[in-house]
C-alpha cells in the first residue's frame, strides 16, 4: 500500500511517500515463498549440499528485494529522490531534462530517448490517488525547457506529447551505419 505525506515548511516544501508491493499483492509474496522452500530443497536434498539450499534462498531473496521493502520516494524544491533497498536514485531539478508519464514517472537528465535511461534519472512509482498532487509538483520544479511527454502531462509547458526521437538508432539511406571504413 502506498502512503503519502506532504510537509511544508515556511521556506522547504516536500512529498514523502512510500510503496510496498507486497502490500498489494500478497499471492505475490506467497508464490515468492514457495519458490525459495523449493530452491532449499533441490539444493539440499537433490545436490545434499545444505549450503547451496542457503545459497538458493539467499539468492531469490536478494532478488526480490525491491517486493519486499519495497521504495520510499521523496520530493523537494532541490530533488527527487527514490531508494529500493539500499540503491538510492537522486537528480537535482535543474538536471532534469524530460518527465516521461507512463506506468511510472521517469525524470531523465536527456533531452531524448537514449539507450541510458534505465541506469540514469530517477523512476516514481506514484499513487494513483495522488497523481495530480505529485504532477503538479514536478512541474513547478522543473526547469523551463523540460519536455512533458505521456499520458497525465498536456503538450504545453516546453513539451511534446507524442514525438520521441531515436536518433541512435538510424542508419543511413545506404544501409550504412555510420561508420568510416578506411
Amino acid at each position: 500500500m502506498s502512503s503519502l505525506k506532504t510537509g511544508a515548511d515556511q521556506q522547504d516544501s516536500k512529498l514523502v511517500w512510500t510503496d510496498r508491493p507486497y502490500l498489494k499483492a500478497p499471492e505475490k509474496g506467497r508464490v515468492i515463498i514457495f519458490v525459495a522452500v523449493i530452491a532449499f530443497c533441490v539444493g539440499t536434498f537433490l545436490f545434499r549440499q545444505i549450503l547451496l539450499g542457503v545459497i538458493g534462498v539467499g539468492v531469490i531473496a536478494f532478488s526480490t528485494i525491491d517486493f519486499w521493502r519495497g521504495s520510499s520516494y521523496l520530493l523537494t524544491d532541490e530533488f527527487a529522490r527514490s531508494q529500493t533497498g539500499l540503491s538510492p536514485n537522486e537528480i537535482r531539478w535543474e538536471n532534469v531534462k524530460r518527465v516521461d508519464w507512463g506506468a511510472t514517472v521517469h525524470l531523465s537528465p536527456f533531452e531524448n530517448d537514449s539507450r541510458l535511461d534505465a541506469f540514469r534519472g530517477v523512476n516514481l512509482r506514484i499513487p494513483e490517488e495522488r497523481s495530480a498532487e505529485v504532477e503538479s509538483f514536478i512541474k513547478a520544479h522543473c526547469r523551463e525547457g523540460t519536455r512533458f511527454l505521456g499520458r497525465g502531462f498536456d503538450s504545453g509547458g516546453g513539451g511534446d506529447s507524442v514525438a520521441k526521437s531515436s536518433e541512435g538508432d538510424q542508419r543511413s539511406e545506404d544501409g550504412n551505419s555510420g561508420n568510416l571504413v578506411s
